[in-house]
């Protein structure tokens, strides 16, 4: 039996406390044959995990998550590159 559904999550990011209401996260599945079979925004981690459990079958999730690195040094040399735009030739 091969998997019957992929899933990719867009995590939205806050920081902790910053805000009353979480931003929204992006969800969408896709069937076996690339149809897609439900897409939308949640709000939270309880309901992203209710969204997801209502996707049934063999299920691939991929996700896309927000990086947290608690670096008390700073951003380094590259990391500001890049934010700035300067990086690849931008």
């Amino acid at each position: 039996m091969g998997i019957e559904r992929f899933i990719g999550i867009d995590l939205a990011w806050a920081q902790a406390g910053s805000r009353i209401k979480p931003n929204e996260t992006g969800v969408a599945a896709i069937d076996g044959r690339g149809v897609v079979i439900g897409c939308g925004w949640t709000f939270g981690l309880e309901e992203t995990m209710a969204w997801l459990a209502n996707v049934g079958g063999s299920t691939l999730v991929f996700v896309d998550a927000p990086l947290v690195v608690d670096n008390p040094a700073g951003s380094g040399a590259a990391s500001g590159k890049s934010v700035s735009g300067t990086a690849g030739g931008r």
